[in-house]
């Protein structure tokens, strides 16, 4: 099997610049909603002040077997039965492969499910 890293950007905006952290919404569907405008008009933690090369950017990469070409899928505190409560960042790769990982870990403990 070929491995390419592929990178999931993963962003701590809030948590990097001491913004109160409230639970993260989930995201289901491609640009955020049956609208697909790509907007979160919920969105209230992130700002032009917080996000900036000082406090957001990306946090690691994780190893697939192949491109990602569709959009990572968020889901935050999924309960995995013998592995605990995760936020999960899905995505799926050009060869049919899903994959899981806890979207607050880097390495290979940030995979959570076998693909």
């Amino acid at each position: 099997m070929t491995s390419v890293r592929a990178t999931l950007a993963l962003f701590a905006a809030a948590l990097l610049a001491g913004v109160p952290a409230t639970a993260p919404l989930p995201v289901t569907t491609s640009q955020y909603g049956p609208g697909r405008t790509g907007a979160d008009l919920e969105e209230a933690l992130l700002t032009p002040r917080n996000v900036n090369s000082r406090h957001f950017g990306k946090l690691g990469t994780f190893s697939v077997d192949g491109a990602i070409y569709g959009q990572p899928l968020f889901l935050p505190a999924v309960n995995i039965p013998e592995k605990g409560v995760h936020d999960l960042a899905l995505v799926a790769t050009e060869h049919d492969s899903v994959y899981a990982f806890d979207a607050r870990a880097t390495g290979a403990a940030a995979s959570v499910l076998p693909r």
